[in-house]
């Protein structure tokens, strides 16, 4: 197992520099001049002179090839220093730190509302399979999952907020203010891995190991919660972790819309106004938040599975 985890381990390091490469490059790519927009954001001029912008670009450093840029920007990451924000003169880190727990609260909510509907709907519908509580599960999977995130969140703010006055659409310091967002989220990433759990699950209850069992006169309760549904949920684990990845840097339009302060809602507007060093430091949260996930993810699998460790 330890063997294991240090290769996964030591494959993360290229990814993050490819990814952190890739995101360099794109944003040097975009229209747009940093130093021209942090010097309307510091003096308010709309019109600044040649020289000042020129003044300030040499201040910020894209007066250098990429290549150097590049490297300096490297070099001060790998020190823990992420630049400053161009709008707000924020420190980037702090900007991101503040997001990825925003961003953390969310995707973690969302992700146990999520299993819980899984658990609940996938194993249930498997177990009933071909009862009314089946037929229904699998209608409920089909007709949300077939639904973007933003349509369900827009209904759930249209029933809970607009119609019943339940619950509020915005307010990140308010408990209640988590719920319409999480839920938009969950019913989202549940609906596919209900339907994933469901087959997984009846086919690990078709297998002889559970004969086995039984004959060993094990409590059917036994035989489904610990041998079936260990064996079923290795995929759904691995689709589940991968939509946490997702829940954590790529809900943007929902934080959008519920104007959660996480790192996707804070990636657009970076990318919007073109702060190069809050683009670069979300990405590289994102990535690497994505990749620790999945890490752990693959962990959990080669536990679940010991198969795993011998062919990864």
């Amino acid at each position: 197992m330890t063997g294991y985890v240090l290769r996964r381990l030591a494959a993360l390091a290229p990814t993050l520099f490819i990814v952190s490469l890739v995101a360099f490059l794109a944003l040097s790519a975009c229209p747009g001049d940093p130093a021209r927009i942090s010097l309307i954001m510091s003096t308010g001029n709309e019109s600044p002179s040649l020289e000042a912008v020129d003044a300030e670009r040499v201040r910020l450093g894209f007066d250098r090839p990429l290549p150097e840029r590049y490297l300096a920007w490297l070099g001060r990451t790998l020190h823990g220093d992420l630049g400053y924000s161009i709008q707000t003169g924020r420190p980037v880190g702090e900007e991101v730190a503040h997001a990825a727990a925003a961003s953390g609260l969310l995707a973690a909510t969302a992700m146990a509302v999520s299993l819980l509907l899984v658990l609940a709907c996938g194993v249930g519908a498997a177990i009933l399979r071909g009862t009314l509580f089946d037929a229904a599960a699998l209608l409920w999977s089909l007709l949300v999952g077939s639904m973007p995130d933003f349509f369900i969140a827009l209904l759930a703010i249209l029933a809970f907020a607009v119609h019943w006055h339940l619950l509020p659409v915005t307010g990140y310091e308010r408990p209640a203010a988590l719920v319409l967002p999480a839920l938009s989220l969950a019913l989202s990433v549940s609906a596919v891995s209900a339907r994933l759990m469901r087959t997984s699950m009846i086919q690990a209850m078709a297998g002889k190991f559970l004969v086995a069992a039984r004959a060993r006169g094990l409590p059917e309760r036994v035989v489904l919660g610990r041998h079936a549904l260990k064996s079923a949920v290795a995929p759904v684990l691995s689709y589940l972790g991968a939509q946490l990845g997702f829940l954590f840097g790529g809900a943007a339009v929902i934080e959008t819309l519920f104007v959660w302060p996480g790192l996707g809602r804070l990636l657009v507007e970076s990318v919007r106004s073109r702060d190069a060093f809050v683009v670069q430091g979300c990405v590289l949260a994102v990535a690497g938040a994505y990749a620790g996930i999945n890490l752990v993810v693959d962990i959990l699998h080669a536990a679940v599975d010991p198969r795993i460790r011998h062919v990864a």
